[in-house]
This record gives C-alpha cells, structure tokens and sequence, in this order.
C-alpha cells in the first residue's frame, strides 16, 4: 500500500511526486540553563517532572541523521560569555546550533528579562536576528543596543 492522496508522492499529485525536505532548523541553547541541560542529563521543568535528555550537540546531530559518537568533539574556545555557533548541512537538511555561553533557558537578545528562575539572559546579541534569515524575514527585526556585539550577560 503507497501514500493515499495528498501524501508527498500520493496518487492526486498531478505533477508527480513531490520531494520531502526537512526545514531549516536552529537549535539555541545556553550553558547554564538547569531546566533543559546543555550537556544533557536530567530535565526539570519545575513543575516536579523530569525526563533525559540529550546533549544540545546531540541533539543537532541527530536531527541531520548523523550519529554523534562518530563525529568530532565540537571546538572549545574556553569562552565563558557570548556566542559559538555550529552548522551542519547535507541536500536534504540544514541544522545549525547556538551556544550561549553562561546563559540560562531564554533567547539571546537585549529587549526582555526574563524571570529569574530561567537563568542568565546574555543581551549583547539579538537572537531575533539570528532567527529572522530562517523564517524569511532577514531585516524585518530591529537590532537593539549591543546586538550582535560579545561580551554581556544580562541578570548573572
């Protein structure tokens, strides 16, 4: 039994099937978050659940299909503040990860506190900038004061 109707490659598809493709995607995730743990291990949203999770660079690896066992150990610049960015791409799929050094379980950007309970914000670059070119509104989003500078972290 093949796809039903309307299903990439189903029978209604009068240009013939159609290639699947995953989204880009970007994973953002801080060094410091304790709900969601950056090297993986045990989540706690609190709320009194947890579950394990994977490491972010695992996680990223995993969304391309690529077991991250078998890849080389991520480059450590000893930064304890700011941003290091990895990328990987293949035809099919783009995934690309943000590391905030020392920042907790919020976006980088210097518009908005958080509650403290979510960590460390770092303010001194807008993650609304990075995130714009992947959902097709590069230029639509303001830059504030420090975006896309290094060196701060708002509420450490």
């Amino acid at each position: 039994v093949g796809p039903g109707p309307g299903a990439p490659g189903g029978g209604d598809n009068p240009g013939g099937p159609v290639r699947a493709y995953a989204p880009r995607m970007l994973l953002v995730n801080g060094t410091a978050d304790a709900l969601n743990p950056y090297h993986g291990g045990t989540a706690e949203p609190g709320d009194g659940r947890q579950s394990q999770v994977m490491s972010a660079r695992a996680s990223a690896l995993w969304l391309m299909g690529l077991d991250a066992d078998a890849q080389p150990p991520a480059a450590r610049d000893g930064a304890r503040r700011g941003i290091s960015r990895e990328h990987w791409r293949s035809a099919q799929r783009e995934v690309g990860l943000l590391t905030v050094h020392g920042g907790g379980h919020t976006l980088p950007q210097p518009y908005v506190r958080y509650p403290r309970r979510l960590g460390p914000t770092y303010d001194r670059f807008d993650g609304i900038e990075a995130i714009a070119p992947l959902v097709g509104a590069a230029g639509q989003a303001t830059a504030g004061p420090g975006a896309g500078t290094a060196g701060g972290c708002r509420s450490c």
